[in-house]
């Protein structure tokens, strides 16, 4: 809805006029343009096979029952978004019914048990509860809910995209323990009274790309392959049964598991030998976007040392400031080896550019270059330009004062006219 609602010619159709990730439900004309885009991409698909499944997105609706519209209708935020999912599902019912539709969770787990008993029963809707913390927290009250009013239960996991708005690359540790939490869950689950075991109809692994339209892009899908590999293999080894009910294999700890059945295959596939997940090198493996990782991987040392030097804090200060302020301890040399630092910092910050341009033009268009390469390099840049302009001018007064003091002329004097 953001990349629809951010254009001009629909500002109109916006829950609340000053966010684009929300369109109002009620007006007859978003029903029209929900239904244009849902025929468009219905059909796309038609032509290349039947259309099993849509997801239609509906999570994390933030501004509902705000404009005057829906407002005046009386309704509840609930009973809202429920009648326009019903509508949702009635247009793709009408373009193909042979299609399911698929919705995210999110907004149904503040529900009310008491309330959601009176929800009726979601014909042809299938819900996606996704979890992409290291640690699913992933309510059993709320599964249950789910599975009294859908078809089906899908589960969602992230194998990018969810360690934060300017991750370079994905923390295979988070990204593993993620999948494995979610996959020891839904082993063998059984829900209260039933005897059988609950069979969860799917896994979408999600790899986000930005946190919203607006905000900066996180990983690449390049650079990310060593991630979805590790837990395809992971959900491939699930569904081979060595995750079935078996308290051991519960209780086990995430290396354990990876060294045990995840370690030869992992390596095999990447052409390396990966002996730790957290910890290994990825620079001698080889994969399609392997060169990408590697310079992302040079980026992310340079940005570790300018950080340390520029925002870890001493005594309120960073590094280099602090130590620039310090009179009796910084001298010419010290400032000539400060600048220096930040020249040679400044060229391999250039180097790695030159090597992303060329290497990022065998996957991406020239705007989304420009556009990730600005996000990522421009703050540092302007934190080594600032920094080498500091020590020159550091560098001139202190020439100035050494000059002053072999003439045995009186600066404080001079300072003073």
């Amino acid at each position: 809805m953001e990349f629809v609602l951010k254009q001009k010619e629909f500002y109109h159709l916006r829950e609340d006029p000053t966010y684009p990730d929300s369109i109002c439900p009620t007006k007859i004309e978003s029903q029209m343009l929900i239904k244009e885009m849902l025929i468009q991409m219905v059909n796309f698909h038609k032509n290349i096979s039947p259309l099993k499944f849509i997801h239609i997105g509906c999570d994390e609706v933030f501004h509902i029952n705000k404009c005057y519209e829906c407002s005046r209708e009386n309704f509840s935020n609930t009973d809202i978004f429920i009648k326009h999912i019903r509508k949702i599902k009635q247009i793709v019912e009408d373009i193909n019914p042979e299609t399911t539709v698929l919705i995210w969770d999110d907004m149904f787990r503040s529900i009310k048990l008491k309330s959601w008993n009176e929800i009726g029963y979601f014909n042809k809707i299938q819900t996606v509860y996704w979890d992409y913390g290291a640690n699913s927290s992933v309510s059993h009250v709320n599964l249950l809910k789910y599975h009294r009013k859908f078809d089906n239960i899908w589960i969602a996991t992230a194998f990018k995209g969810a360690d934060g708005r300017l991750s370079t690359i994905p923390n295979l540790k988070n990204r593993f323990l993620n999948h494995l939490s979610w996959l020891k869950l839904i082993a063998n689950y059984k829900f209260g009274g039933e005897t059988n075991f609950h069979s969860f109809v799917g896994i979408i692994l999600t790899g986000w790309s930005r946190y919203s339209h607006f905000d900066p892009l996180c990983e690449l899908l390049p650079a990310s392959i060593p991630s979805l590999l590790l837990n395809l293999l992971l959900i491939r080894k699930f569904n081979e049964g060595h995750l079935s009910y078996n308290n051991a294999i519960k209780e086990m700890d995430f290396r354990d598991f990876f060294n045990k059945y995840l370690q030869t295959d992992f390596s095999d596939s990447l052409h390396c030998v990966i002996h730790d997940i957290e910890k290994t090198n990825y620079s001698p493996c080889i994969f399609d976007g392997c060169e990408l990782y590697n310079y992302l991987s040079e980026f992310l040392k340079i940005h570790e040392n300018v950080i340390y030097y520029f925002e870890s804090e001493k005594h309120g200060l960073s590094s280099l400031q602090y130590y620039a302020n310090q009179k009796n301890l910084i001298n010419m040399n010290n400032a000539v080896m400060n600048m220096k630092l930040c020249n040679g910092t400044l060229h391999e910050l250039f180097d790695v550019e030159r090597k992303l341009l060329v290497v990022m033009s065998q996957y991406y268009g020239n705007d989304t270059i420009e556009e990730y390469i600005n996000a990522k390099m421009l703050h540092l840049k302007r934190k080594l330009e600032g920094s080498m302009k500091i020590f020159k001018d550091l560098m001139g007064i202190r020439a100035f004062e050494t000059s002053l003091k072999h003439l045995k002329w009186d600066s404080t004097v001079l300072e003073s006219h």
